[in-house]
C-alpha cells in the first residue's frame, strides 16, 4: 500500500517551511508527497527539487488561481 502525504506549504521558499519538510520526509516514509502553496514559481522549481536529492522524480502543475507559483506539486519515489 502505498503511503501518501499532502502538505499546505504556505510558503516552501521559507527555511522553516524546508527544514518542516525534511522532517515529515524522514519520520513518514512517504511513497507520494503533494504539496499546495508552495508560492514557489516555476525557475524555483527545479533548484527546489534539487535539494531533496535524485531519488524522487518532481511533477507540478502551475497554479490558475490569484496565488503566485505552481499549484500542487508530487513527488514520486523512483
Amino acid at each position: 500500500m502505498a503511503r501518501i502525504v499532502s502538505w499546505n506549504a504556505r510558503g516552501f521558499c521559507n527555511e522553516a517551511a524546508q527544514e518542516s519538510m525534511k522532517i515529515l520526509l524522514r519520520f513518514s516514509k512517504a511513497d507520494i508527497i503533494l504539496t499546495q502553496e508552495s508560492k514557489v514559481h516555476d525557475r524555483e522549481v527545479i533548484d527546489k527539487a534539487s535539494m531533496w536529492g535524485s531519488q524522487w522524480k518532481w511533477k507540478w502543475v502551475p497554479s490558475t488561481g490569484l496565488s503566485g507559483g505552481p499549484g500542487t506539486k508530487m513527488r514520486l519515489k523512483s
